[in-house]
């Protein structure tokens, strides 16, 4: 299942490397992962001003303050995020890149290269949920492709293939591997085995594919 999540995110450049998966019950799941697996009890995070209101409700249950980064046209700017690093001495962001919740905007690839060198330069992880990732058929790269050492990668199947097929992939760097596995197993023990067969069936038939073109054309 694990290399089946990997061929699927492999389309947007991202390594064909199972080992580096993590498998979640959704997207939701991978975000609430994140939370538990990379920050401290009570620590600051940093997200869009405005945001998904699912990474709120997990930093909310999770007992970590969210602090919103000034956004323009493009997303987050990188400005904010190095200043809001700096004042909170904030070590994790959590961002949507390519067709934000609730704001539709997408990040030129010069503005992804920007965020990138900020997280270097003051030594952020990156959290980025790219559950409508696949949809556009030409975006720029995820930013787990400019920044693989630092980037935690979360998708699913639910926007490209059916909204009831509660299967998510996280895609990390090695070290966070172990660490992100551990805490989605803390919150559910074994995963629907049925929904992740299902998913591995249309990704190897080609079905997935073609729903994703058929969502595509919808749209």
């Amino acid at each position: 299942y694990r290399a089946a999540g990997a061929e699927w995110l492999s389309q947007l450049g991202l390594p064909a490397d199972p080992e580096r998966i993590v498998l979640t019950n959704g997207a939701q799941q991978g975000i609430a992962t994140a939370f538990a697996a990379l920050l401290e009890p009570g620590e600051h995070a940093l997200s869009e001003t405005l945001t998904y209101t699912g990474i709120i409700d997990d930093a909310n249950r999770s007992g970590h303050a969210l602090k919103g980064v000034a956004t323009d046209r493009e997303g987050m700017r990188p400005d904010a995020l190095d200043r809001a690093a700096v004042e909170l001495n904030a070590r994790v962001v959590f961002l949507q890149p390519t067709i934000h919740n609730p704001t539709c905007s997408t990040m030129s690839e010069a503005r992804r290269r920007e965020i990138v060198a900020v997280a270097r330069r003051r030594n952020l992880l990156l959290v980025e949920d790219d559950v409508y990732g696949l949809l556009p058929e030409r975006r720029p790269p995820p930013i787990a492709v400019l920044a693989p050492e630092r980037t935690v990668y979360i998708s699913s199947a639910s926007k490209a293939m059916a909204p009831g097929l509660r299967v998510g992939w996280v895609f990390a760097p090695e070290n966070l591997v172990r660490k992100l596995d551990e805490a989605r197993y803390s919150m559910t023990g074994s995963l629907p085995s049925v929904s992740f067969e299902i998913a591995r069936r249309w990704v190897a038939d080609g079905t997935a594919a073609e729903i994703m073109r058929r969502l595509r054309r919808e749209t």
